[in-house]
């Protein structure tokens, strides 16, 4: 999962690709980190991860937790969610695939849709970066899923897009 994380981050293309690259192909922000895994694994009652695989080959992952444990206050930059506030809402952290891992994106996010709904979730949400490189390829990919803007924040730098899906719609 790190591996492919890596892979995935403006941060080591910077060198290979340009905006337009990165608005077409998607891009990560964030790293994966032993910690962030270790944490999943200690509190699975609030934490989410999914990994598509092929035999021993990571093709992919998806991790999330309940909006709750994060420290993004979704509810001061998405004013519609505050009529959601008491009701479960899952963070959608990350999506991550191998180049050539077709459909396996659409699998990731099927099964976190599940799972959300087996925990009662009425509601995903996730911030898709939208500058200094609009990320075009994640916008299309999640609104095709459902998702709608519904808010932007700025953190470090970057501006956020805040998008919503309605479990209910499934």
């Amino acid at each position: 999962m790190i591996n492919i994380c890596a892979q995935n981050l403006v941060e080591n293309n910077r060198g290979r690709f340009d905006a337009n690259d990165f608005a077409a192909k998607g891009f990560l922000i964030r790293k994966l980190t032993k910690e962030d895994v270790r944490e999943m694994l200690a509190d699975q009652e609030n934490h989410f991860a999914c990994v598509a695989k092929n035999g021993e080959e990571v093709l992919g992952y998806l991790t999330g937790c309940d909006v709750s444990k994060t420290e993004i206050d979704f509810f001061k930059h998405a004013p519609e969610l505050e009529k959601l506030k008491n009701q479960k809402i899952f963070y959608h952290k990350q999506i991550v695939k191998k180049p050539d891992a077709k459909n396996i994106g659409s699998k990731l996010l099927f099964a976190m849709f599940d799972e959300a709904k087996r925990r009662n979730y009425l509601h995903v949400v996730c911030r898709i970066v939208h500058k200094p490189f609009f990320n075009q390829a994640s916008v299309s990919f999640h609104e095709k899923f459902g998702f709608k803007e519904i808010g932007a924040m700025e953190e470090n730098g970057l501006q956020l897009g805040i998008y919503l899906k309605d479990l209910s719609e499934i």
